[in-house]
């Protein structure tokens, strides 16, 4: 439902992730899903999980402002990097630590898929989306 873009925010000298609504959606409730994403994403603070920083505006259109992962998700890391079964198996607990902590706040991913897994440079698997 969304493009994401890399940002800079001169406030804090830091680079972040604007996912702005995608303008070819179809007829729907894709703000308030949005604004609802925004609510859920700020219940959870979480090294596996990509952490939400602001929700602004423009022209009554919302965009998340979130962490930026300097990275690839993991569906196109794992198509161009040949990876061992260790560190696969590191992904995978990362990614149910992340998930494991959002389901203890009441909340459910509703689209868990490789393209929604990032791999930092450090290596660490976070849940996006």
């Amino acid at each position: 439902m969304g493009e994401v873009y890399l940002a800079r925010d001169t406030r804090l000298q830091r680079n972040v992730a604007i996912k702005h609504l995608r303008g070819d959606l179809p007829d729907g409730d894709w703000q308030e899903r949005m604004r609802h994403e925004a609510q859920l994403l700020a219940q959870l603070n979480h090294p596996n999980i990509v952490q939400i920083y602001d929700i602004v505006e423009h022209d009554g259109v919302p965009a998340l402002v979130m962490e930026y992962v300097d990275g690839r998700n993991l569906h196109i890391h794992l198509r161009e990097h040949r990876v061992d079964l260790g560190e696969r198996l590191r992904w995978l607990t990362e990614i149910s630590a992340g998930i494991a902590a959002s389901h203890a706040e009441g909340i459910v991913h509703c689209d868990l898929k490789a393209e929604n897994v990032l791999v930092s440079p450090a290596g660490i698997a976070k849940v996006t989306d």
